[in-house]
């Protein structure tokens, strides 16, 4: 909202971060087991759910796309004042569409097309804005939650090759990128996005604690890996020249919740 207070007459309606993760939390309070929740919490949750209205999208060119927000009161005094990508914190952190849960069964599965025409092509300055790609931005995230290798593996290069800040003991310690130095988030959301390129939600209780193996990974990243997946499970392997030569995840019996995508190949 660009001047404060705000006030219905200033602020968009029903913003599209706030509006996809009350869909996400109240449909994951819901599937939680009855004995962790109460019946007034799970009433409470499901008149909220029952209340929510959709996630907002809007058309581009005849593309479907995610919206920011439904309406706009006052187009002429929109602001935008950060690098965010708010269409697409329905990817991360909130989990609504992503590559995991295109896959779900009918009827839970979402078609995640509209929010890679967002990440990828859409000219809307918000959706370029995931191009950014240094300290918080989280459009490589973005990028590994919806399966797109080519564009997940170039923005953690990008990352990985960053020259550390002058002055700290710790290579690690990234120069000043947005709030301050040394960046913690700079690496740490690569080392993010890596680990969802090759092990990724599918999407959680939705689908009995699942995961995806190489959702987003490129074939000519040979790599060894060991790896916690949901409900206490690890999952280890090695993938050279793009197969997969050797797989364990214990416990086995939970080897049917991991399924294993062909990695990205160029």
């Amino acid at each position: 909202c660009p001047p404060w207070p705000a006030t219905k007459a200033n602020c968009p309606q029903n913003d599209h971060p706030t509006v996809a993760a009350l869909h996400v939390l109240t449909e994951r309070g819901l599937e939680l087991p009855e004995h962790l929740t109460t019946a007034a919490q799970r009433a409470h949750w499901a008149a909220l759910r029952a209340a929510l209205p959709p996630v907002p999208m809007t058309v581009e060119e005849g593309n479907s796309v995610p919206s920011p927000y439904e309406t706009y009161p006052e187009p002429g005094t929109m602001h935008i004042s950060n690098v965010e990508a708010p269409e697409l914190y329905s990817t991360h952190p909130f989990r609504y569409f992503t590559i995991g849960r295109s896959r779900l069964p009918a009827g839970r599965a979402r078609d995640i097309a509209p929010s890679i025409y967002c990440l990828e092509k859409s000219p809307r300055r918000t959706c370029r804005n995931a191009d950014t790609n240094n300290g918080w931005t989280q459009g490589l995230m973005n990028a590994a939650l919806l399966g797109r290798a080519d564009k997940a593996s170039k923005m953690t290069l990008a990352r990985a090759q960053t020259l550390p800040a002058v002055g700290y003991r710790f290579p690690a310690f990234m120069p000043h990128m947005q709030d301050y130095e040394p960046s913690e988030d700079h690496l740490a959301n690569m080392n993010t996005a890596l680990q969802l390129m090759l092990l990724a939600p599918a999407d959680d209780g939705l689908d009995a604690g699942g995961a995806l193996l190489f959702p987003a990974w490129p074939c000519s990243w040979d790599v060894d890996f060991k790896l916690a997946a949901p409900h206490s499970t690890l999952v280890a392997g090695r993938l050279v020249g793009g197969k997969l030569v050797n797989l364990t995840i214990t416990p086995p019996h939970r080897a049917s919740a991991i399924a294993v995508l062909p990695c990205f190949c160029a």
